[in-house]
């Protein structure tokens, strides 16, 4: 366990709080304020299901709540500042929101996963903005988005993935070349059973997506071209059991939220293991996890996991 390493804390909506409320590893916490948080003249429901993270340049993090149909804007120490969404298929709102990636220009990407669409909206008040859409049955008609990341850079040179849970590819997308889309259903290289997470490298060219139903994690170019997988289902460093969220931090290693085995694994970029962190265990445990999904890594080294079966997210913050 990594727990040398890291100060445990929580972003949680216990009841109806939203705070900081547990610490490991020699680090101190806030309280909530006596009844929960107030946040926009009432008090901020818990999470149902934290699915999604991302954390934009200036720290601030975003996670989709999926079982609230919304998303939820807080602080890097999990105050809640911003939240929008409700359910239905209107723009703005959810059936299930599952990825989300910050973008440029202020964007906000959402997956909605049973609307079959990628909205975006303002990062700043969390307003709609556009609905993302490609070609009838092609390259960007995503029958279930699930996963997405993004890469700055100059406008030829950003992208945005996506991946599609039933459909069983990956969709990018550039401002100039449009949509495009590789994969297919199976096991072999650059095939999936189920894509789920899916993280760019700091170098905006290296692609790794989970593929979950294979229990293993595949590396590409940023074009799809195959280069290396690593895994298989079990439990033991190195394995998998049905894994979910991805993320790359500062040092180009990969963190993989092992869902089904209540962990977070840590890789060279490579996919050699390092070391893992988490077990089975309710929002009371320091290190407990139930079945961690999404995953982010902030410029400051704090790494965000959606504890999803506890309802809360978990913020690992490096000791100094």
């Amino acid at each position: 366990m990594d727990g040398s390493k890291y100060v445990v804390s929580l972003i949680a909506m216990v009841t109806v709080s939203c705070a900081l409320v547990g610490c490991a590893g020699g680090g101190s916490v806030d309280a909530p304020p006596q009844g929960g948080y107030e946040f926009a003249g009432r008090l901020l429901a818990p999470f149902q299901l934290p699915f999604g993270v991302a954390v934009d340049g200036g720290g601030a993090v975003y996670v989709t709540d999926a079982g609230n149909q919304r998303v939820v804007k807080f602080t890097s120490l999990g105050i809640p500042t911003l939240e929008w969404g409700s359910q239905g298929n209107g723009n703005g709102e959810f059936l299930m929101p599952t990825g989300i990636a910050t973008g440029s220009s202020g964007n906000i990407y959402v997956a909605d996963y049973f609307s079959g669409r990628t909205q975006v909206f303002d990062r700043t008040d969390g307003s709609y903005r556009i609905t993302l859409a490609g070609s009838t049955g092609g390259p960007g008609n995503i029958a279930n988005p699930y996963g997405i990341a993004y890469t700055r850079g100059f406008f030829e040179t950003s992208r945005l993935w996506i991946t599609d849970f039933t459909g069983h590819r990956v969709h990018m997308n550039t401002p100039t070349q449009g949509w495009s889309m590789w994969g297919g259903f199976g096991g072999g290289n650059g095939q999936f059973r189920n894509p789920c997470g899916i993280a760019c490298a700091r170098d905006g060219i290296t692609v790794y997506v989970v593929d979950r139903g294979n229990h293993r994690i595949q590396q590409f170019s940023d074009t799809g071209n195959f280069i290396r997988q690593w895994g298989g289902r079990g439990d033991g460093p190195g394995q998998f059991e049905f894994p979910e969220g991805i993320a790359v931090n500062q040092k180009g290693q990969v963190l993989v939220a092992d869902t089904q085995n209540h962990r977070v694994q840590k890789f060279t970029s490579k996919g050699v293991f390092i070391k893992q962190f988490g077990h089975f265990g309710d929002a009371e445990d320091p290190w407990g996890l139930n079945e961690p999904h999404g995953i982010a890594v902030a410029e400051s080294g704090n790494t965000y996991v959606c504890d999803y079966g506890n309802d809360i997210v978990r913020i690992y913050i490096p000791e100094n």
